[in-house]
């Protein structure tokens, strides 16, 4: 079992049949985005697995920025949150603080480094927040 992740302009979807509103996030790809050999390479979704992603958080000390109760990205499960320069910040911070600490560090799933695996979700993360920033009326955080 995994997530869903996905980060983007928000959308509110109606399904007229059985009366429901619901939100997500609208599908992007870009050939400049982050691209490591994932079926998700270039888009603005990611498929990690619980562990995997907790243990990304655990690394780069970002629990704050997706536990905490008023806000955290993933602080409901499913759900969306509202991605706002607070969380810019905060993933910056701890993108150049690893970096000093591994500076040998690359994003890339081709190495025995575990380091260069947590760096390829960073290099992903940071893409998109900083995209969803400068491009999105409702930059938003989807998880599922």
């Amino acid at each position: 079992m995994g997530f869903n992740l996905q980060i983007g302009e928000a959308v509110i979807d109606c399904d007229a049949d059985y009366c429901t509103i619901s939100l997500s996030v609208i599908d992007e790809e870009h050939e400049d985005a982050p691209a490591f050999g994932e079926p998700t390479d270039r888009s603005n979704q990611r498929w990690p697995s619980y562990s995997n992603w907790h243990n990304f958080i655990e690394k780069f000390n970002l629990s704050d920025v997706f536990n905490d109760e008023e806000k955290g990205l993933l602080r409901e499960h499913p759900g969306i949150s509202l991605i706002t320069q607070w969380h810019k910040k905060r993933i910056d911070e701890e993108y150049e603080a690893f970096m000093r600490r591994y500076p040998n560090a690359k994003a890339s799933y081709e190495t025995d480094s575990l380091n260069d695996k947590y760096l390829v979700r960073m290099v992903w993360l940071r893409y998109w927040v900083d995209w969803a920033l400068s491009n999105c009326k409702v930059p938003s955080f989807y998880n599922s």
